[in-house]
Order: structure tokens, then C-alpha cells, then sequence
């Protein structure tokens, strides 16, 4: 499911994260202090792109049995890093919107990856390891993008 020659690992309940009081203002929509984010990169690597995800997923589970780490998540933009992603979404059925108006941020994430950052699922269902590129594609939105396109 995720891929790509970088992706972000994220582990909830460790050492913090983040210059202190700059983000202690700004409401970030979860809790920094108890995430560690590191970023690898298999640009460089050997391993052809199409098994890239095993690794990163391997990764993921690594960290996971690390002692005191509840949960693990991979990501291909970490948030406050100024990067983004962006795609266009058709027209919805009796909507007529420009391209702007279609442009939504998106990211690749992991299974756990909301639980990681203590986001709460709305409705739904979070994303499984048996989401891959095999799969019934899979999305989830957020409540800004589902109140105005659906």
C-alpha cells in the first residue's frame, strides 16, 4: 500500500518530537510529545521500487517490538515538514467544480496509522495490512473533504 523511495516511520508512547513552544500555540489535530519520526529512505537501496513496501512494512513491525512502543505507523509526508501532495478528484454527480475547487491533499499511511497519532475514526474503518495494491482500492477522508463533496 505504501510506497515510493521515502517513507516516514512513526512510533506512538516514545521520546518527543519537535522544537519546544513553537508547536505548544498552534492546534495540530494530535499530540506531538509522545511520537518519534524518522525518516528512511530507499532510494538508493538495491531493492527494486515494486518491493519497497515489504521493506517498509518489516520496518514497521520491527519497530513495533521495540519495548513500550503500542503502535507503529509508515507515512509518505510526516505533517509540519512543508511538504505536500496533491491530487484532482472528478466532479462529483451534479457538482460542476473548477480545478481548484478538486484539488484535495492526500498521503500515503499505514494500518494504525491514525491510532498512532491518537486521530479518531469518525466512521469507518482504519486501513489493513490487507490493503495492498491487490486490493479493492481504499480511502479515507476527512470530515472537511466529506461535508463538501458528499
Amino acid at each position: 500500500m505504501v510506497g515510493g523511495d521515502e517513507i516516514e516511520d512513526v512510533a506512538g508512547d516514545r521520546a518527543g518530537a519537535g522544537e519546544e513552544g513553537q508547536l505548544s500555540a498552534v492546534r495540530l489535530g494530535f499530540d506531538p510529545d509522545p511520537l518519534l519520526i524518522v525518516n528512511v529512505s530507499a532510494k538508493r537501496s538495491a531493492i527494486p521500487p515494486d518491493d519497497r513496501a515489504l521493506l517498509y512494512e518489516r520496518a514497521r513491525q520491527a519497530v513495533l517490538a521495540v519495548p513500550n512502543v503500542r503502535t507503529a505507523a509508515l507515512e509518505s509526508i510526516a505533517p509540519l515538514t512543508n511538504s505536500e501532495w496533491n491530487t484532482l478528484i472528478e466532479n462529483p454527480p451534479g457538482l460542476s467544480l473548477s480545478e481548484d475547487e478538486r484539488t484535495v491533499w492526500v498521503n500515503a499511511v499505514s494500518p494504525d496509522w491514525f491510532a498512532t497519532y491518537g486521530i479518531p475514526l469518525l466512521a469507518g474503518r482504519d486501513f489493513t495490512t490487507h490493503d495492498d495494491r491487490n486490493a479493492p482500492k481504499v480511502i479515507l477522508v476527512n470530515e472537511t473533504l466529506a461535508k463538501k463533496y458528499f
